[in-house]
């Protein structure tokens, strides 16, 4: 049973959420509204503000997810070498705190985080987070065979509309379609028929919007970029009007396989048990990923083989083996990701004063002229 103290934390921390978030989306709002005009004179100015305050947005999850006493620490693959490289980011799902931790974790490594596009289910699209996401251009995609050559278009569409002209930086994709708990079965299922590996600890991935992605703006196969980053010393030569060169994959692993993975409200609320959630990368030049329908199924289903692997390791020792990265990039011992709080508290006055003057210099004014 929950203590007083308890009860006054999640009240706080209740408090905290309910507020920030609606000074913060108000904001986020306004400036893009305020600033449609620059978006035809300066496109480039548009939307390098938009960077910087969506990179300010993540900075409330960093709060949130401090006042809830989570921890994350990452290992594997060093990927602040690619932090403004072309990435496309593939994710295990197992919980709406997947987003959160996705951002967590990349926040403080350059501008990969703020210059993002996600690549989501379009139910999101009705949530506060898939309002800023309509704004700032990211994609919704509609599951079910019925509309699948439909939405791959529709993707194939936007990479080239939104993400080649926007200049994006890293593609997040959850290949999975869903949620763990609600498609493990089916996907076993699917796996024995087929005679593909069953999997406890992720789902067999679809391939639609991942074989779009590639075809569409993938590097082709006889790009090498892997040779400009192999002796460690930074990020390799950037060229901003190629495609993406990068595939990472995160693995996220959540305290304890009995425990489960705890969902986004319970994690900025504090009453999931505290927990340390742990990340794993792996980078692979997308010049080595096979293009050819068949090839390319076989390998993303070994690299899941391999994640559900590292998922069974970390349950049973607590961690993810330290020889389990890739061969391109140094690989990092495991340590805790650590914020700038700094930043994190500027950000917070950047938005409440921006809220104040939203409110006194636009509300106001034109709740006179509606009452007058």
């Amino acid at each position: 049973m929950a203590s007083m103290t308890d009860i006054l934390r999640y009240v706080w921390n209740f408090t905290v959420f309910f507020i920030t978030n609606l000074y913060g989306l108000f904001s986020y709002i306004m400036w893009m509204l305020m600033l449609l005009p620059l978006r035809i004179l300066s496109p480039s100015m548009y939307w390098n503000f938009e960077r910087l305050l969506f990179n300010g947005l993540q900075s409330f999850i960093v709060m949130w997810m401090g006042t809830g006493r989570y921890r994350i620490f990452e290992s594997g693959d060093d990927v602040s070498q690619l932090s403004e490289e072309e990435v496309l980011l593939l994710c295990n799902h197992q919980s709406t705190a997947d987003t959160p931790v996705v951002m967590m974790s990349l926040w403080g490594k350059g501008g990969c985080m703020s210059s993002s596009m996600w690549i989501m289910d379009w139910i999101f699209k009705f949530t506060n987070f898939g309002l800023i996401c309509t704004l700032r251009k990211d994609v919704f995609i509609k599951q079910g065979r019925e509309t699948r050559n439909q939405q791959e278009v529709m993707l194939r569409e936007h990479l080239k509309d939104s993400y080649l002209p926007l200049r994006r930086k890293w593609l997040v994709l959850f290949p999975e379609g869903g949620f763990l708990y609600k498609r493990l079965e089916s996907s076993q299922s699917y796996a024995r028929k087929n005679g593909y590996p069953v999997l406890n600890n992720v789902t067999l991935p679809r391939l639609g919007a991942l074989r779009t992605i590639i075809d569409t703006i993938g590097s082709p196969e006889q790009d090498q970029p892997s040779e400009n980053v192999t002796n460690g010393c930074g990020n390799a030569a950037h060229n901003p009007d190629q495609p993406v060169k990068w595939l990472v994959d995160m693995t996220i692993g959540y305290g304890s396989e009995e425990g489960g993975p705890p969902d986004m409200f319970g994690m900025c609320m504090g009453y999931r048990e505290k927990q340390d959630i742990h990340v794993h990368y792996r980078a692979f030049p997308l010049s080595d990923v096979p293009r050819n329908g068949d090839e390319l199924q076989k390998w993303v289903y070994d690299r899941y083989t391999e994640k559900d692997d590292l998922l069974e390791q970390f349950y049973r020792n607590g961690h993810f083996p330290e020889d389990s990265a890739g061969q391109v990039l140094p690989v990092v011992p495991e340590r805790q990701v650590l914020f700038d709080w700094l930043k994190v508290v500027l950000f917070q006055l950047f938005y409440m004063g921006s809220a104040y003057l939203h409110y006194v210099c636009v509300i106001e004014p034109l709740m006179s002229l509606v009452w007058w």
